[in-house]
Parts: C-alpha cells; structure tokens; sequence
C-alpha cells in the first residue's frame, strides 16, 4: 500500500517494510508504532555509534602517547590496539543515515487548453476475439472524471 494518509496507513496496516541502503526492514504494527519503534532504534543507534567513535578515538590517543614509551605503558597500547582491532573486526555500528527529502519543482505551465489528453480509435481487449473498446474516440480535459468498466 502506498499512501501519504497515516490516518489511512494506521487503518489498515499491520506491518511496514522499510527500504533503505538498500536494505528491507520489518516493523510490526501499524504506520504510528512503526514511527516510534524506528525512532527508538535510531536513537540507540545514534547513542552506540558515538560511544564506540569515542572508545576508538581514545584507543587511538593512548596508542599514540603511549605506545613507544616504558614497557607497561607499550604493553598496555599493544593491548589496546587488540581491543580496537577485535573492535573491528566485529562490525562497527553504523552511522545513522536520514531519509533523504526529494523536492520536487514544476514550472507553472498555465491553463492547459483542452483536451489534455486525446484518445483517437483506441481498441482495447484481452484477446482479439474479446473486445471490450472497439475505435474509441474522446479527450480528457482538467475538468474530466473518467472511468473504464469492462467484464
């Protein structure tokens, strides 16, 4: 379902799958507890990959005060370059991404003079011996309201 109505969304939704970085991920629940729930998460998120960029940037400093001094002091830089190592090499929490905002600019054209859109003998069916439109000819203008029914 795609729809820009949360009223709508919460109405009928039981689960959101969101794409992004070209990854899916489920939420479950209806489009209000998806906001949230994806919020909390992001802001966990936000909260790790800054304490793990702070832990790091540590690690670094004392390795690089420390890591040709006296033996204890280079014995505990070596220590630590294994911690940031192991670090790592387990995966780093990512930085969160936000959605990006795609504005879009028309140019104001005017009044558009009728038809807009113009049909000229259109046939249409699903087999050739099952027609449903035979040399249809109309136009559509801003005023129109169409609807095609068929079997």
């Amino acid at each position: 379902v795609v729809s820009h109505s949360q009223d709508f969304l919460n109405g009928v939704c039981t689960n959101i799958i969101h794409m992004q970085n070209r990854k899916l991920k489920i939420y479950t629940g209806n489009y209000d507890q998806y906001v949230q729930t994806r919020s909390e998460l992001e802001e966990n998120q936000m909260k790790m990959y800054k304490w793990e960029q702070d832990q790091i940037a540590s690690m670094k400093e004392y390795i690089a005060r420390f890591g040709h001094g006296s033996a204890k002091l280079a014995r505990q830089a070596q220590s630590k370059e294994k911690t940031l190592a192991k670090m790592e090499r387990g995966g780093l929490t990512e930085k969160v991404v936000r959605d990006k905002v795609l504005v879009f600019r028309f140019v104001d054209v005017g009044k558009l003079p009728p038809p807009v859109l113009q049909f000229v003998e259109v046939t249409f069916g699903y087999t050739p011996d099952n027609l449903i439109y035979r040399n249809l000819d109309f136009g559509v203008d801003l005023d129109s309201r169409v609807a095609f029914e068929g079997p």
